[in-house]
């Protein structure tokens, strides 16, 4: 089942649409995660076995972050690609040239970020 929250993005005013136990924004692209959600965990609790405190655990969840970006983002890099213009991709993807030119400007950025 989808789930729809219209105009709640707090950066844009966007839709939400439910991305399992996250909410993405459908215009702009930012996550809103659970409630629930420890961002800033107790004193104390980074013990040697800790989720919260392994480093790798907190790469292995940018890595994957990162690839569902790619995978979401396909089919608009390719026509990035072959030099296409925002505005002929928005009507090729049924997206809006903003939210095409703000995949661009990640798209330069994630591309740096790979190579370094």
């Amino acid at each position: 089942m989808v789930l729809v929250q219209f105009k709640k993005c707090t950066k844009c005013q966007g839709d939400l649409l439910s991305d399992g136990d996250e909410w993405r924004c459908l215009q702009c692209g930012r996550y809103y995660y659970p409630p629930n959600t420890q961002l800033h965990p107790e004193p104390g609790c980074y013990g040697e076995n800790s989720e919260v405190g392994n480093v790798n655990v907190r790469i292995e969840g940018h890595r994957r972050a990162l690839v569902s970006w790619w995978e979401r983002n396909k089919k608009i890099i390719a026509c990035i690609d072959r030099g296409m213009s925002n505005k002929d991709i928005a009507k090729e993807v049924r997206r809006s040239p903003d939210t095409i030119s703000k995949i661009r400007v990640e798209l330069v950025e994630n591309r740096a970020s790979a190579s370094e």
